[in-house]
């Protein structure tokens, strides 16, 4: 009980230090239009536990690639002390996922990971497939765009959409999720004095992103805060009403408290005697035998 309440108490501390650290922007190029990423995928994006490897010599990179706008290049290649700075602006190359940066007039080649790749590439579809893309759509727009072109999990207070739910909660979802309402101040949206529960998708690089719905107010705002949507008018149709995992019975405990406080006593006994024989055999024999 003590280790899940840490478990737990750590996942909630993280959501409030990520909720309250600045959010550096990515800004991608498609078809002529510069689109911002959704803050939520622009931290997902940066959060890769290792840097991008620089690699030593030129790959072979071939076209299309795109324009990404964004000082995490930088962070993958200063050091502490160090002055020489990547520019903001690198050409990404999609076939190979590789990134080149400028870095004092040099080229720079990095290499990005699945995860970094499947949510550039997805802002690049959104840029050339939608009629009007929108410079600053929401992560929730990216979602559901997802979810025309592949498998897009949901789980609902844990949960999970059957399939007959899931395209009647898409088609309803994609009505608000061109009308994101953006934080300046992201706050992690859940208390416990809020009623409602998570709405989870499952993107199909293997990544989670989590919104929460206030039942009460009607709002899904996403877990980092960023940007939250008036959903009051779906809820008690796709959106249930009232989320949680299906309740699991409770089975009566397996013999008397008195024989497991026995139990316990009994083993911390054994575990004395024998670091007792222990000791009695060491004077015996003697220190250096």
């Amino acid at each position: 009980m003590l280790l899940l309440s840490l478990i737990l108490a750590a996942g909630l501390s993280s959501h409030i230090a990520a909720a309250q650290t600045p959010i550096e922007p990515i800004a991608i190029e498609v078809a002529g239009n510069r689109i911002t990423l959704a803050p939520a995928d622009a931290d997902a994006f940066q959060r890769r536990l290792n840097q991008p490897p620089q690699l030593q010599t030129p790959p072979a990179a071939h076209a299309p690639s795109y324009v990404v706008t964004t000082t995490y290049w930088d962070s993958t290649a200063r050091q502490d002390d160090d002055e020489a700075t990547l520019e903001a602006e690198a050409e990404y190359f999609p076939v190979g996922g590789f990134v080149r940066a400028r870095q004092d007039g040099e080229d720079v080649w990095l290499v990005l990971d699945l995860r970094q790749r499947a949510t550039l590439d997805r802002y690049i579809r959104f840029g050339v497939e939608v009629d009007r893309p929108v410079s600053r759509p929401g992560a929730l727009a990216l979602i559901t765009f997802a979810a025309q072109t592949g498998t897009v999990g949901i789980e609902a207070g844990g949960q999970r959409l059957s399939d007959a739910e899931a395209g009647p909660f898409w088609d309803a979802v994609a009505s608000v999720a061109t009308m994101p309402a953006f934080s300046d101040r992201p706050q992690a949206p859940v208390s416990q004095d809020v009623p409602g529960y998570w709405l989870t998708f499952s993107l199909p690089e293997g990544r989670a992103q989590q919104y929460f719905l206030d039942t009460a107010n009607g709002s899904l705002t996403d877990a980092l805060g960023t940007e939250s949507y008036d959903v009051s008018e779906l809820i008690g149709g796709v959106l249930p009403a009232t989320g949680g995992a299906t309740p699991i019975e409770q089975d009566d405990p397996a013999g008397s408290r008195v024989w497991w406080l026995l139990a316990a006593m009994g083993g911390a006994t054994v575990i004395g005697l024998a670091f007792w024989r222990r000791r009695q055999v060491r004077e015996i024999r003697g220190p250096f035998d």
